[in-house]
């Protein structure tokens, strides 16, 4: 999981002389307009690392926030000023997170805190971000069912009591317990909401005679977000791998051909082309190591002159040798060009 760049630490802009904002006056600090109704200070003790700011839901996915520890006298209405880049807004005082209003709403509007608290007793800090750091989804239910009655499907479920700041859920799956191997699904949009919402969409592309697991990647308005699960269904009886050779294809073939085989084990695989006489004419493997599940091979004869040739396949497995064959035609004139 990415965790983009934490832009800021709280920086001094101190002047010799005067507030660092002026009650009244706009003031331009890391590209914002910020204006507060009575003066206030920076506190350079205050960063992106305050344990107020680190507790928060989405912290270990704010991309680019700029934390502002502050000290005033009073009570202050703080406005930052309308922008597209950095649309949440809070703030922090009296041991409570205050959201300014309006809050992550179109069109963009200048954005109010009214009544920071200074004398709340707990430190102050102005958080304004690119994505919500308070997005939290609270789950009651994640289901994955498979219904022999209905084969062709399973049905992913879940069921949210709270999910506010969340932007979309994406659907990962994977036959084995392990997020790195999941493939993409699909993605369904939110409702971001702090109601129960139940969600159910049928997937028609898992792995038959497998355990499928499944994951909810959980998206805020960038894009960055948590993975939820997995929850698991078995589908079908469980597929028991067996060794099997299949033709070459193509074949005749003119300069080159594909082989492929399963192994039901852990095998070291042999694979010789012989010719008319039983002489070895190519060695395609030898001894080589694989696990149970199929392969395909890609055999290049363009050295070797037309003719009839047989490929033999040698297996040295735990339970023991298995052995198998087939024919090969090299006719270059026969193949369609």
């Amino acid at each position: 999981m990415k965790i983009l760049t934490i832009l800021l630490f709280v920086i001094s802009i101190s002047l010799c002389f005067g507030d660092d904002f002026p009650a009244g006056v706009p003031t331009e600090i890391f590209g914002l307009v910020i204006t507060s109704s009575i003066n206030l200070n920076i506190r350079n003790d205050i960063d992106i690392n305050h344990p107020a700011i680190a507790g928060l839901p989405h912290y270990n996915y704010l991309v680019e926030p700029i934390a502002i520890g502050l000290s005033g006298t009073g009570q202050a209405d703080i406005v930052v000023a309308s922008n597209l880049d950095y649309p949440f807004v809070s703030a922090y005082y009296g041991s409570t997170w205050h959201k300014a209003n309006p809050y992550i709403e179109l069109p963009f509007d200048d954005m109010l805190l009214e009544q920071v608290d200074f004398e709340a007793g707990s430190d102050v800090i102005l958080l304004v971000c690119r994505n919500d750091p308070f997005m939290q989804v609270i789950f009651d239910s994640f289901t994955a069912v498979y219904d022999e009655a209905d084969p062709n499907t399973v049905t992913v479920t879940w069921t949210t009591t709270s999910e506010t700041g969340l932007s979309n859920f994406r659907l990962f799956r994977s036959r084995s317990n392990n997020l790195e191997q999941a493939v993409y699904i699909q993605n369904v949009p939110a409702t971001n909401t702090d109601q129960p919402q139940t969600y159910s969409l049928d997937d028609g592309s898992f792995w038959v005679g497998y355990t499928n697991y499944y994951w909810l990647q959980l998206m805020d308005n960038l894009y960055q977000g948590d993975y939820y699960g997995p929850v698991s269904v078995a589908v079908g009886p469980p597929y028991v791998p067996q060794n099997k050779v299949y033709s070459v294809v193509p074949n005749p073939c003119d300069n080159e051909f594909w082989c492929a085989f399963g192994l039901q084990d852990s095998s070291l695989v042999s694979i010789v082309l012989l010719d008319a006489n039983n002489n070895v004419v190519k060695e395609i493997c030898h001894n080589e190591s694989y696990i149970a599940q199929r392969y395909m091979r890609r055999v290049q004869v363009f050295d070797l002159p037309e003719g009839l040739y047989r490929i033999y396949f040698w297996f040295e497995q735990a339970s023991g040798p298995f052995y198998a064959y087939g024919d090969v035609l090299i006719d270059r004139s026969k193949v369609k060009r």
